[in-house]
């Protein structure tokens, strides 16, 4: 089955983005500067993506999904645009909020000082 994003698919991540058990898709769009969510159906499918619109979507290749303000919803982090996806906890998201911008090419996420709390590198 095929599944509709945005222009130009560069990077997916997993995550349950609306918090109802099921696995979710985030994808990353160049060309159309979004970041879509395809809700899981728990069956291997997925509903119609909704999408996000980011600044600067070149950075938006690399993502990674994690819950970075501890408010137990998932959240999308971008690597080399240096910007972060807030999660509503219903697959869609706040506005982006921009970061240091060191232009990071690559991105990982863990608890990097032992504080509990989950951080980008």
């Amino acid at each position: 089955m095929d599944y509709t994003t945005g222009s130009t698919p560069l990077g997916v991540a997993v995550g349950d983005f609306n918090n109802d058990g099921n696995l979710d898709l985030a994808v990353t769009n160049s060309a159309s500067n979004t970041v879509s969510v395809l809700l899981g159906n728990g069956d291997g499918t997925f509903q119609a993506a909704t999408s996000t619109n980011v600044p600067q979507n070149e950075g938006w290749q690399k993502i990674a999904v994690a819950d970075f303000n501890g408010d137990h919803k998932l959240d999308v982090a971008s690597g080399s645009s240096d910007a972060l996806l807030l999660g509503n906890g219903d697959g869609t998201f706040q506005n982006p909020v921009q970061l240091a911008n060191d232009n990071a090419t690559t991105l990982a996420v863990g608890d990097f000082n032992d504080d509990g709390k989950l951080g980008q590198s």
